[in-house]
């Protein structure tokens, strides 16, 4: 341990024994001598949940899936806990299992609990709130939080939570381990897209990686017999296969693979889609391989069996598509103010029950400060408007109802609550259902996603949870305008810069062309009379045939035939003359839509607009020196510019509350520079009276703060 340095040793304890527990170390011992003991108190409170963790199966294969539960044990308390929270980041060489088969009993209906647990990703958090009466986790009582993982490496993949937050006081971490074996020559496999409902048809996705460095694996094979998990589970079709070799068993329930090839330290898939007997009873059936074998380095290699869940539940179907107004033609192609369909269609698939309590939650927005009706930028993601009630009503069987809801501040969402298909349980049973959406008249071209959250139904007396439904919406439009008179304020008879730029969306899918807009200078708010336009006109300043023009004296500007490629951008400016009795004001201007030519059809954007600033005097301020440190002093300057061209600027006054900026910020005494010929009065709050500025001339006031 070097000079004035430090290091530290840490080691996660336990224990079941409720108390204060004084804990010694030893002497402290090195070349320097003697450091002494340590001490310190643990203090294990039975007031505080006890959070443990486990893996089962605690050892398994690379590819291989085991649950993980969280266990919140409050039977030594005597008072609920209203509040339970927790994040786990699951160890290198682990993620969340697909399905993920995420489910908690903490937490309370009145207040549902938040559990994070998203396939393919290695967080797992728990956000579960209660209120009065129904607590997160009850007195005397035990909750468990359960997630499906997977092994993606070997070896003991030591997992250790955060702290539990209990009421928001720490409660202690959790620990478990899960052994993941390896062997040189490896099989995983997964369901990829289940749970699946009776008579419907599953992925599966075998892997097999050779660890050897040096040498391919040769003549690799496997069996996989799919009737021992579930009687009739046959093989339909094979999807891909990047292993080489051949895979038999159409039509059968086993599948095999003979002859395989796998690179030195490479790996290959086989993809294969599989029939689910129509007749199946909902569970959870466990599908193993036999072992792996292959020859690498002229040795024959025996790997590991291979296993994965497939669950089969009466799960509800939910399916959206975007559709024309009117028509209804699917993927329709719309514009900026234009209206679309969304439709909404959930099928039953039980073949025996009816299914009841159908909900899902299609989230619109983000959070970014949409209110009703505009719901702004979210999964779409853009600001859109939702016509209700929904095509028919009630939506999905009597009773049901599909709303606006915010699921957090500044969030917006479509909910179907209460939903049913009883009048013909089976596949046949479905409902159908619309909505107008408005798109707004500023949105970019592109294409934008929209995904729902999970659909859920009770079917048997269980809950049933079914996959999201997304679709996909495209958007043209012009390229957007935006304009900036780039060098004002001005003064009367002066001369000013408009610049314009046109972007164009790099998510379009067509170049755009003939874009065009004007910009009628007359047309100011307040009234501007004069102002116009020199160096016309503009040849090319957007693309080959391009062309600026003015008419009308040069005070209306025309743009026509710019051409740009998704992602590209132009910028041109022209010089503006402004009229020597301008009033001292801020003008808007503001341009026509801007028009244009994309997939064949004429798409508009938004008018580009900014205020010209018309002024006498131009008054800026600056700290000079800064940043500073605390205690010293700096220099505060004003300038003063008279930019009128014909008259003096008299009896300049302005006040500046030094106070209001930081506390205690305080001049120090009479300004050290005054050219402005006024007074400048003071401390915490500066007043300054009497200054003057001649025609075209500046000044400026400083003074230590």
């Amino acid at each position: 341990l070097g000079a004035f340095e430090s290091c530290t040793v840490v080691v996660d304890v336990t224990s079941s024994t409720p108390g204060t527990h004084t804990n010694v170390s030893g002497t402290l011992t090195s070349d320097q001598g003697s450091g002494g003991t340590a001490t310190d108190n643990l203090t294990v409170d039975t007031s505080l949940p006890g959070f443990t963790k486990s893996f089962f199966p605690s050892s398994i294969s690379v590819g291989g899936r085991s649950t993980l539960t969280f266990t919140i044990d409050n039977s030594a308390n005597g008072s609920s806990v209203l509040n339970l929270d927790f994040t786990d980041n699951l160890p290198t060489g682990m993620v969340i299992a697909n399905p993920a088969n995420a489910s908690t009993d903490c937490g309370t209906a009145t207040i549902p609990p938040t559990l994070t647990a998203d396939s393919g990703t290695s967080v797992i958090i728990l956000d579960a709130n209660g209120v009065g009466d129904f607590p997160a986790v009850a007195a005397g009582a035990t909750c468990t939080v359960e997630v499906d993982v997977t092994a993606i490496g070997g070896g003991l993949l030591g997992n250790s939570t955060g702290e539990l937050l209990a009421d928001f006081v720490t409660s202690g971490k959790a620990n478990a381990t899960l052994v993941a074996t390896i062997t040189d020559l490896a099989l995983s496999k997964s369901f990829t897209d289940d749970p699946v409902p009776p008579g419907g048809i599953v992925t599966l996705e075998f892997t097999i990686e050779n660890f050897d460095r040096n040498f391919s694996a040769t003549d690799v094979g496997f069996t996989d017999d799919l009737g021992a998990a579930l009687a009739g589970l046959t093989f339909d079709s094979l999807i891909s296969n990047s292993c080489g070799g051949t895979v038999t068993g159409d039509g059968s329930t086993t599948i095999a693979l003979t002859g395989g090839t796998v690179a030195p330290q490479a790996k290959c898939t086989i993809r294969a889609n599989l029939s689910v007997p129509a007749a199946s009873t909902a569970g959870a059936y466990t599908n193993t391989t036999g072992a792996i074998n292959g020859t690498v380095d002229g040795s024959t290699i025996t790997g590991n069996v291979a296993a994965d869940i497939l669950f089969v539940a009466p799960i509800p179907l939910l399916t959206k598509e975007f559709l024309e107004v009117g028509t209804l033609d699917p993927d329709p192609v719309i514009k900026p103010g234009d209206d679309v369909v969304l439709r909404f269609t959930i099928t039953n698939t039980s073949t025996t029950s009816v299914a009841t309590d159908i909900e899902f939650l299609d989230e619109l927005t983000d959070g970014s400060g949409g209110v009703p009706p505009d719901l702004t930028s979210g999964f779409l993601p853009f600001p859109v408007t939702v016509t209700l009630p929904p095509d028919p009503d009630p939506p999905c069987g009597a009773g049901s109802a599909l709303a606006l809801v915010s699921p957090g501040t500044d969030r917006m969402a479509l909910e179907l609550t209460g939903g049913s298909l009883d009048d013909a349980p089976g596949a046949s049973a479905t409902c159908t259902f619309d909505v107008t959406v408005t798109i707004p008249t500023d949105m970019a071209a592109g294409t934008y996603t929209n995904t729902t959250e999970v659909i859920t139904a009770t079917v048997d007396g269980a809950t049933h949870t079914g996959l999201p439904a997304s679709d996909t919406l495209t958007v043209i439009a012009a390229p957007s305008l935006a304009k900036a008179f780039t060098d004002d304020p001005v003064g009367p008879g002066d001369t000013v810069t408009l610049e314009f730029t046109l972007t164009y969306s790099p998510d379009a899918s067509g170049d755009a062309t003939a874009i065009n807009f004007t910009d009628d200078l007359t047309d100011l708010s307040p009234s501007l009379p004069g102002l116009t336009a020199t160096g016309l006109p503009i040849n090319e300043p957007c693309g080959t045939g391009s062309s600026l023009t003015g008419s009308a004296g040069d005070t209306l500007l025309t743009f026509a035939g710019g051409t740009l490629v998704p992602g590209g951008s132009c910028t041109f400016s022209v010089t503006l003359n402004v009229p020597a009795g301008a009033a001292s004001n801020s003008y808007i201007n503001t341009t026509s839509t801007v028009g244009a030519t994309v997939e064949g059809e004429l798409a508009t954007s938004v008018a580009g607009s900014d205020d010209l600033i018309v002024a006498d005097l131009v008054f800026t301020k600056e700290f000079v020196g800064d940043p500073v440190i605390a205690g010293e002093s700096l220099t505060l300057r004003f300038s003063i510019e008279n930019i009128h061209p014909t008259e003096d600027a008299t009896n300049i006054t302005f006040t500046d509350n030094l106070n209001a900026v930081l506390s205690g910020l305080t001049a120090t005494g009479a300004p050290s520079v005054n050219t402005c010929g006024g007074t400048l009065s003071g401390t915490t709050s500066l007043t300054y009276a009497g200054g003057s500025v001649l025609s075209g001339d500046s000044c400026s006031i400083e003074v230590e703060v």
